[in-house]
């Protein structure tokens, strides 16, 4: 399980307008010794047209039910922020 391929899933799935992740794992280290030089832990930054209409809760489960099979392989925590592209494009405009 790589970055790569997490980014590559996540890009396929939701056809993505912006997205962003990083490796947190290092911040996590000797939480569980047996996943050093692991990706366990990732933030994320998700943009897409397929969250429109939905709750936060359900754009969630939607990136957790994506990313299911990184999980069982060791992925264990993910930090999102998730958006439609009219949301990203207001908080984008509201940070200049």
């Amino acid at each position: 399980m790589t970055l790569e391929g997490i980014c590559k899933h996540l890009a396929e799935t939701f056809h993505v307008r912006y997205l962003s992740i990083k490796d947190e794992s290092a911040l996590h280290a000797g939480h569980n010794p047996a996943s050093k030089n692991m990706v366990t832990h990732i933030g994320v930054v998700l943009v897409s047209t397929q969250f429109e209409g939905l709750s936060r809760v359900k754009r969630h489960q939607r990136v957790y039910q994506c990313l299911g099979g990184f999980m069982k392989k060791g992925l264990h925590a993910i930090k999102m922020a998730v958006y439609t592209p009219s949301e990203w494009d207001v908080k984008i405009r509201d940070a200049q």
